[in-house]
């Protein structure tokens, strides 16, 4: 019996982690940080977003983005990965 095929928000949610996971290993950033650095008030709703990363608000994504140095290739991993 064959694997599940994932939909379009599993594969943003996993494309996400990827580009989170090395983005925070990059800028040394700990969850706290990284929610209040984009405005939320606990890592809580950080991690519901991370779950479905469409969620995020544009805003969220720049900030998040400038804080885990993303790079032009990140952002369009993310961008790519949310519209298939």
């Amino acid at each position: 019996m064959g694997r599940k095929k994932q939909n379009r928000v599993d594969r943003w949610r996993d494309e996400f982690g990827v580009v989170y996971r090395v983005g925070k290993a990059r800028a040394g950033l700990t969850e706290e940080n990284i929610s209040t650095l984009i405005g939320l008030k606990t890592r809580t709703p950080l991690q519901a977003r991370q779950k479905d990363p469409g969620k995020f608000t544009l805003n969220e994504l720049i900030l998040m983005g400038e804080a885990l140095r993303f790079t032009d290739e990140d952002y369009l991993t993310i961008i790519h990965a949310g519209k298939i």
